[in-house]
């Protein structure tokens, strides 16, 4: 393959001929909106300040209810953009006339505002008159007409408002409409940065939009921290709600049992009948005695279970103690602390990295620090380039920089499949039948997959697993 000024060249046989040569040219995405990682993180906060659901236009039923009560029609309300701006763009968005009011997402803390568009203003409170809900001129609202929307705002902000016995989230409370756009925007002078988020509304005949404006530091104060009990349990009735989508989805739940830390290299260098010592074995697998057992469900890294391993009908069972969140400590051993209990019961560490990065003592980097014995530094004068280098001798370097992987293998006991309407309904004291009994092999794993199988033996005092196969 090779790259011209104008494309890419690639090898491509036609049918029924010899290799031919086709000129490629690479497709270009022209005008792709470029969204920064900051408002990412907003959307993330802005779904738990808001309504669940507004964010992807599907509101819960009690929302629903709750407006058709305040407007006698059925309300469509879903979300049309999200983005942040600096205050100095605001006045570029938000232009006379219009209807704007000071709201509070969070009780003494910074206040944003809300904008209705004058002619869904007008189509609103025509609507509550007994009119059809549609606005022919548009105008600046009266004293009066500015009660009745700010009448309908605070009903629809109830309506919005998190449910009784819902903790952490506060009610958006709305306070008094400004005269002009210059003193709205005067709230954010000292601001960072404001969120513009603007909502199509369908009310009957009527329709607009309305725009929250709301400042960093407000949505910071009014958004409880992603690891609360309020915004996990959030997630949690999200996921119920949606479960039904996920009911094909499987999964395998992982009993380990131990662990031991490698480098790549190692790993490569296992063959059948190699026995590798294990760092930390919670249960002795192999005489079918009780102990402490670690499930996992996919790879684990979001939570784990532990258990306890029993045998019932000579086939080990696991009895789940408690559910907790995070990859724990058998997959996180570090690996000076499974040196240190290799070096306690007498035995040789891990082999270590060829060589450390190192630096000289003037904190200058020195290349020659960095190579292998008796291997050249790309960095000497009279070698510039590796083009002379020899493949079996660029294959030797790549192996050994195997040995700068670390690996964590895992030794499972058994694995047993489970669907996702079954992962929620784990709990605390049931029972899991795992259909292994005790004296069969175990199976190593790398983040998930089985990498080599095995049977745990015994060497002078130490646990290690024999190698019986190995995964292709």
């Amino acid at each position: 393959m090779s790259r011209g000024p104008s494309g890419t060249v690639l090898d491509m046989p036609a049918l029924g001929a010899g290799p031919a040569r086709r000129r490629v040219r690479p497709y270009l995405f022209q005008n792709l909106e470029k969204v920064p990682k900051s408002q990412l993180d907003l959307l993330r906060r802005l779904e738990w300040l808001l309504p669940d659901g507004l964010l992807s236009g599907e509101l819960g039923e009690q929302v629903k209810t709750a407006l058709r009560r305040v407007f006698d029609e059925d309300v469509l309300l879903w979300l049309d953009y999200v983005h942040t701006v600096a205050p100095s763009t605001l006045a570029r968005i938000v232009r006379e006339p219009t209807f704007l009011a000071a709201i509070a997402p969070s009780p003494h803390r910074a206040r944003g505002a809300v904008e209705v568009e004058l002619a869904l203003a007008h189509s609103i409170i025509d609507l509550l008159l007994g009119a059809g809900g549609e606005a022919a001129i548009v105008r600046s609202l009266t004293e009066i007409e500015e009660g009745v929307l700010s009448y309908v705002l605070l009903e629809t902000f109830k309506a919005l408002s998190p449910p009784v016995g819902e903790t952490g989230r506060e009610r958006i409370r709305l306070e008094q409409p400004f005269r002009t756009v210059d003193e709205a925007l005067g709230l954010f002078d000292q601001e960072s940065s404001v969120a513009v988020i603007e909502l199509k509304v369908l009310i009957g005949a009527a329709a607009g939009y309305i725009r929250l404006l709301l400042p960093a530091s407000a949505i910071s104060a009014a958004v409880p921290s992603e690891d609360g009990p309020e915004c996990r349990a959030r997630r949690l009735a999200r996921l119920e709600r949606h479960l039904p989508r996920l009911a094909s989805v499987r999964a395998w739940l992982r009993a380990e049992v131990g662990h031991v830390d490698l480098t790549g290299g190692d790993l490569l260098a296992l063959r059948p009948g190699d026995v590798m010592l294990v760092d930390e074995l919670t249960a002795r697998v192999d005489r079918g005695e009780p102990g402490p057992v670690c499930l996992r469900v996919g790879i684990g890294r979001a939570g784990r279970i532990e258990a306890t391993l029993e045998v019932s009908g000579g086939s080990y069972q696991a009895r789940i103690d408690k559910i907790l969140p995070g990859p724990g400590p058998l997959s996180e051993a570090p690996d000076d602390e499974a040196a240190a209990k290799l070096a306690e019961a007498g035995h040789e560490p891990l082999p270590a990295p060829a060589r450390e990065y190192e630096e000289e003592p003037s904190g200058r980097f020195n290349p020659d620090m960095h190579t292998s014995p008796g291997m050249r530094s790309p960095w000497d004068d009279d070698e510039k380039t590796s083009v002379t280098t020899k493949p079996e001798d660029i294959q030797a370097i790549a192996a050994e920089l195997l040995n700068d992987v670390p690996l964590h293998v895992v030794v499972e006991l058994a694995r047993v499949p489970i669907s996702a309407d079954e992962v929620l309904g784990l709990h605390s004291g049931q029972i899991i039948e795992l259909g292994k009994a005790p004296g069969e092999p175990v199976e190593l794993s790398v983040n998930g997959k089985v990498v080599a199988r095995g049977e745990l033996v015994e060497i002078e005092g130490q646990l290690g697993v024999r190698i019986a196969s190995l995964s292709e």
